[in-house]
């Protein structure tokens, strides 16, 4: 699709996702809704964005878990009635956050939608991952335990490159999902880095020290901090900005992501 192609459907999508049930049919007829996967035409029941046969092929985390990064582990390895132990990897650092929690794996369905999401401009796809985001908020956590939402922040220069922060898109259909607030800007991304694909554990842990800075510390002393991502893999870069959080003085942050990258 061209470029302003893109941007008339997205808009038109946005639209849709406000409007009242009227205005609603006569934009599908104007532009039907499609699956943001697999592109097939949606119907009246389908989610948002997600027609019922891919959300059922995400492939939800549940416990059991590692109650520190998140990641799962194969059942036979607690005992029954228990989230998890904490892993080795978790076990070898310093954790700066308390707690990270992924929607589901990184494959198939979901990996599809946020590549789309990231890199193709599907912006109208952050709704329904972020309502994947709340439903696995409510299995791990509670509103009334987090003060704001903040986003894993963007390099000023990434964002020219992509004209989007798909961190902030998340954040602020969450924010408003869960009647929390938003705090787009308090900490903000000072060093560019390379990706963290292909490199190891260790190299992406160097790759993000110290590349993220607290705007306004006065602001985040004693706070209680749910931190939004797209996909969590090492937890090194969620963990880094817990530090810089940490450091600040917030008084607890935890992470909620869409995807785990295994």
């Amino acid at each position: 699709m061209h470029h302003a192609g893109r941007r008339i459907h997205e808009a038109v999508v946005e639209a849709k996702a406000q409007a009242g049930p009227w205005l609603r049919r006569f934009l599908d007829v104007l532009l039907p809704r499609t699956c943001g996967t697999c592109g097939r035409m949606l119907g009246g029941a389908d989610p948002h964005q997600f027609c019922g046969t891919c959300w059922q092929r995400i492939t939800r985390i549940v416990p059991p878990l590692c109650p520190r990064c998140g990641i799962p582990y194969p059942a036979a390895t607690v005992v029954p009635g228990e989230i998890g132990h904490v892993c080795g990897a978790c076990r070898e650092r310093r954790l700066y956050f308390q707690a990270v929690r992924c929607a589901g794996r990184y494959e198939g369905t979901l990996q599809t939608a946020l590549q789309r999401f990231k890199f193709e401009e599907r912006t109208s796809l952050a709704r329904p991952l972020a309502e994947l985001l709340v439903e696995t908020f409510g299995l791990f956590f509670q509103r009334p335990a987090f003060d704001a939402i903040i986003p894993v922040p963007l390099h000023r220069r990434r964002l020219r490159q992509r004209g989007y922060d798909q961190a902030v898109l998340l954040a602020r259909q969450v924010a408003a999902l869960l009647d929390l607030p938003i705090w787009a800007g308090a900490i903000e991304r000072v060093r560019y880095t390379q990706a963290q694909v292909g490199l190891s554990r260790q190299a992406r842990r160097e790759n993000v020290r110290g590349a993220f800075r607290v705007r306004r510390p006065e602001r985040l002393a004693g706070a209680r901090l749910l931190l939004i991502d797209d996909v969590v893999t090492t937890s090194s870069t969620v963990n880094e900005c817990a530090r810089a959080a940490f450091e600040a003085g917030a008084e607890r942050l935890d992470v909620l992501a869409v995807a785990r990258s295994m």
